[in-house]
């Protein structure tokens, strides 16, 4: 018989894969403060490719966490 999958057996993990994405307080509004946009604002595109090529490790990835989280499911 086959063993029951970990969302079976652990409903907080079923919930983390399901949804919702848990950012660290301090980091929220990060991005748009570094490029200079209000968070009420949506980033613009060309801000947004820019700073994936930017040379700053943290930029980048901040930038490409944006650009896939456009996709996500409110």
């Amino acid at each position: 018989m086959a063993q029951a999958s970990n969302l079976t057996r652990r409903p907080s993990l079923a919930k983390k894969v399901m949804g919702s994405i848990n950012i660290k307080p301090s980091h929220k509004g990060l991005l748009h403060k570094k490029l200079g946009v209000p968070q009420d604002k949506p980033i613009p595109a060309k801000k947004l490719s820019k700073a994936l090529k930017s040379s700053s490790p943290a930029l980048r990835k901040e930038a490409n966490f944006a650009r896939n989280a456009k996709s996500f499911k409110h």
